[in-house]
C-alpha cells in the first residue's frame, strides 16, 4: 500500500484512481490558532463565504476575511487558510 500526503485537491498525482481521505479540520484548527498567537482578540467561523462576507459588511473594518475554496482566497478575501499567511 502507498500513501501520499496532497495539502491541496490540485495536487494529487492520479485523484481518478486514488481513495482520498480529507481531513480539513487540522487546517482549520491551525490557522484558529495562528490568529490567535498573532493577537487576534475573535474568531468568527462562518458556514460559507457569502456569510463570511455578510458578517464582515455589518462592521467594516473589523474583521479580515480568510478561507479558501478549492484550496485558494476567494475573490474579496484577505488570506487563504494558511497558518503561513
Amino acid at each position: 500500500m502507498r500513501l501520499d500526503v496532497a495539502l491541496l485537491p490540485r495536487l494529487l498525482r492520479r485523484p481518478e484512481s486514488s481513495v482520498c481521505l480529507l481531513i480539513d479540520v487540522l487546517r482549520a484548527s491551525s490557522s484558529i490558532v495562528t490568529l490567535f498567537a498573532r493577537g487576534a482578540e475573535e474568531v468568527v467561523v462562518a458556514g460559507s463565504t457569502t456569510a463570511a462576507r455578510r458578517i464582515a459588511a455589518q462592521e467594516p473594518g473589523r474583521y479580515l476575511l480568510c478561507g479558501e475554496v478549492a484550496g485558494l482566497a476567494p475573490p474579496g478575501f484577505d488570506y487563504g487558510n494558511s497558518p503561513a499567511e
